[in-house]
């Protein structure tokens, strides 16, 4: 009895078949995330160190043509330029570069992984280039397999819409973050089967899921988790671009920090003045991190140049401060909260433009 029992809990554990690589993985450390991706695209995550701990196993593209064609990992991808890293690195510390096709979707799929150092967080630019002879109206996404803390099974996953963001944890995180997200994320989630990507259909169906909980408790099996965005449609023999944070964190406030610096790289490297890629709507974010100690960001966009106020009010409605009392251009602005001098509590900011305004609540604990 006892036998049987113990080869039940064996063939639970989710056993990972994977397309069969003969280059090693081209790899960085930053000190504080590791990175490693595979001829076949395959992105590994790592926290702190690649010796230490896995945190992600496998992250690779979704890309859908149509409910019966769908590029996957399993299924489609195959070397076109080996993965490696980059010397010198042209935007970044660290750049692994290179690219995979498929024939069925005729598809080639070029990836930069940027990375720098003491910092852990790492950002991914995708390019989809579509080789058919028809337009292809697409959407894009990570199939990503957990094995938090070099385990798999147990992790939960939240959604944080506010953030539009998702975070896997035990006691350790790790988040996504897809930017330029238009027209809202797909997510779902499901338990590890197995031969779960044979049917093209299923992972269609999960990869334009937009009716999700914002909670999720694996169980001792694992999670698939797919997390995607429409990639409108891609003209034959042209491309569309995507970019994607991975953050590592000790705590949930650590890596929504390390999200935020995410975002300020990526504007870095893309050259975005003002975050003006951005800017296809007013509004007002919540502030990172939250709940916060001392300092938070807050970012907001401008559709046009226009007069703001930013304020700051205490829980009973009293003005704190003035953040910013301007004529600002169109784009995407980040400010910064400093708080030292205040007590713990509940506080609000608001923004006022000539046609806009907004009011969220942040907390600020000691």
């Amino acid at each position: 009895m006892c036998s049987i029992k113990i080869l039940s809990l064996i063939l639970l554990i989710p056993v990972f078949c994977y397309p069969q690589g003969f280059l090693e993985d081209a790899e960085f450390e930053t000190g504080k995330i590791g990175v490693q991706v595979n001829e076949f695209g395959r992105i590994r995550i790592h926290g702190p160190k690649i010796d230490n701990k896995t945190q992600i196993d496998r992250a690779s593209w979704l890309i859908s043509v149509n409910r019966n064609n769908v590029f996957d990992y399993m299924n489609d991808a195959l070397p076109l330029k080996s993965f490696q890293l980059a010397d010198p690195p042209l935007k970044s510390g660290y750049e692994i570069v290179g690219s995979i096709y498929s024939s069925n979707p005729p598809i080639v799929v070029e990836m930069s992984v940027y990375g720098w150092w003491a910092e852990a967080y790492s950002i991914i630019k995708m390019s989809v280039i579509n080789n058919a002879d028809n337009n292809i109206a697409t959407y894009i996404g990570l199939e990503i397999i957990p094995k938090t803390e070099s385990e798999y099974g147990n992790e939960s996953v939240r959604v944080n819409n506010g953030n539009k963001l998702i975070e896997i944890f035990k006691k350790e995180y790790v988040a996504f973050k897809f930017f330029k997200e238009r027209g809202g994320f797909t997510m779902h989630f499901n338990d590890w089967y197995y031969n779960y990507f044979e049917g093209d259909t299923t992972l269609y169906d999960w990869l334009t899921n937009t009716k999700h909980d914002t909670l999720y408790k694996a169980t001792v099996t694992g999670s698939i988790l797919t997390f995607g965005i429409p990639g409108g449609t891609i003209k034959a023999y042209e491309s569309t671009t995507v970019y994607l944070a991975v953050a590592y964190g000790r705590s949930r406030t650590e890596v929504e920090e390390n999200i935020a610096k995410a975002e300020l790289s990526y504007q870095t490297i893309t050259e975005v003045k003002n975050g003006e890629e951005f800017a296809d709507s007013f509004s007002l974010m919540q502030n990172f991190p939250n709940p916060f100690n001392s300092s938070t960001r807050i970012t907001f966009t401008l559709i046009d140049r226009t007069y703001i106020k930013l304020k700051v009010f205490n829980s009973i409605g009293q003005e704190i401060e003035t953040l910013v009392n301007a004529t600002l251009d169109k784009g995407f602005h980040t400010v910064e909260f400093n708080a030292e001098n205040l007590p713990s509590g509940v506080y609000f900011y608001s923004i006022q433009t000539e046609e806009n305004t907004a009011l969220k609540k942040m907390i600020l604990l000691r």
